[in-house]
């Protein structure tokens, strides 16, 4: 794993009561496992707020996702290397240099 990755696997709420299969974009691989951004297709009924946080994968279809998607950047998530992660893809140079501009702008 590496980073710019992108990986489906399951990944827990927020508030611990479940959790379902999502994609990741591999952040970096940490002391304690993987920190992640979760991956979400869910955009048009978030808040003005929330959506700031969200960056749109321009190349959704070359990266191997299945519909339009953003990464929440508001939520890092630490993830076991245990888990069962299945590759999706890598984000496009377009779409890293464009998450780069996107972080440093709302930084």
């Amino acid at each position: 794993m590496k980073t710019n990755e992108i990986y489906g696997v399951f990944v827990a709420y927020a508030d611990g009561t479940d959790g379902k299969r999502r994609p990741v974009l591999i952040q970096k691989m940490v002391s304690n496992g993987v920190r992640v951004f979760r991956i979400t297709s869910k955009y048009a009924e978030k808040s003005e707020e929330i959506k700031r946080n969200y960056f749109e994968i321009s190349d959704w279809q070359e990266v191997g996702l299945q519909k339009p998607s953003w990464i929440d950047l508001q939520h890092e998530v630490v993830l076991s290397r245990t888990e069962n992660f299945k590759l999706i893809g890598e984000l496009s140079q377009n779409d890293i240099e464009a998450l780069i501009r996107f972080i440093g702008q709302n930084s």
